[in-house]
């Protein structure tokens, strides 16, 4: 290894659907107060795609591997499946590096984290390269709304369709994003959702021990100050929570993906490095801190802007 990274993150891409306005939105529409609410909140339009999760992932990862200084030695993809979906996950695992040209390229499939599983994709891509055993780790995060509402438990945002994808080497490379500082373990938090904290007294303060601690765990090993805190893509009261319980300076969170593509799953937090980068909001050398959170499940990484 160089430096202090243990690895390197780049070559990130997304594929979304068509924006959509709330007021526009199925299930929504119908109730003005709710989208005037969502728009106070920092949302706007939501992603909607007729194209199957698959495809969805699949141009974006072709976009990363174009993007990569080398051909990928093993893809992790991840998704979660509806309850009402009947899908064959090795035999989709398998189209997925069939339409990227990469037939002898093995697939792991990873979830359970539900929105957080960006968490364990990470550690598991930086595993690998570390241990030498892959030199190029595809990442690949996909979502879509298979049936039914898109709203979210307690109306803390609107689901979207998209995938959003990077690749991991053990050292940066020219199409190199991010260094990886660290990464935390992904932990169950036990909750109904993010605006449940006072329905669960127990769960709660597990989930605030445990996420400060392993905030402050992940900022002590590093002497770059962060000034991008990046999350999942939830209206603005429900990250409030995150934000006090992170106990970060006001200006630091990072919303620039939100109002235009509402909540990808677990491919928010690439897909708000993505936008990041786009938007020069961080300056290089300085740490960006991921918070994902899902509804059960919390992860975090540590980041610095490379050069």
């Amino acid at each position: 290894m160089t430096g202090s990274y243990d690895a390197a993150l780049g070559a990130i891409a997304v594929c979304t659907g068509s924006p959509v306005d709330l007021a526009d939105l199925d299930g929504i529409r119908d109730e003005p107060e709710l989208v005037a609410a969502l728009r106070h909140e920092g949302l706007g339009l939501v992603r909607v795609s007729e194209r199957s999760r698959l495809d969805l992932a699949i141009g974006s990862a072709a976009e990363s591997v174009a993007l990569s200084d080398g051909r990928p030695d093993l893809i992790l993809y991840s998704f979660e499946l509806d309850h009402r979906e009947e899908v064959d996950v090795c035999g989709e695992a398998a189209q997925l590096a069939d339409g990227l040209n990469l037939p002898d390229v093995p697939v792991y499939t990873i979830g359970g984290q539900r929105c957080a599983n960006f968490g364990p994709v990470l550690r598991t891509a930086v595993a690998q390269v570390r241990a030498g055993t892959s030199t190029h780790v595809l990442c690949v995060l996909a979502h879509r709304v298979s049936v039914g509402d898109r709203r979210m438990p307690g109306d803390i945002g609107v689901m979207s369709d998209g995938a959003a994808s990077a690749v991991v080497t053990a050292r940066p490379t020219a199409a190199s994003g991010f260094g990886v500082r660290g990464t935390a373990n992904p932990v169950r938090s036990e909750l109904d959702h993010m605006t449940s904290l006072h329905d669960n007294p127990g769960a709660a303060q597990a989930f605030l021990t445990g996420i400060r601690t392993a905030s402050s765990d992940l900022v002590a090993g590093t002497s770059a100050p962060v000034s991008v805190v990046v999350t999942s893509h939830h209206r603005d009261s429900a990250v409030d929570q995150l934000h006090r319980i992170l106990r970060v300076p006001d200006g630091l969170l990072y919303r620039g993906a939100v109002h235009d593509y509402g909540h990808c799953h677990a491919a928010d937090p690439l897909l708000s490095l993505w936008q990041l980068q786009r938007d020069d909001a961080v300056a290089p050398g300085r740490a960006v801190l991921v918070a994902a959170s899902a509804s059960s499940w919390w992860a975090m990484a540590l980041l610095d802007r490379l050069t």
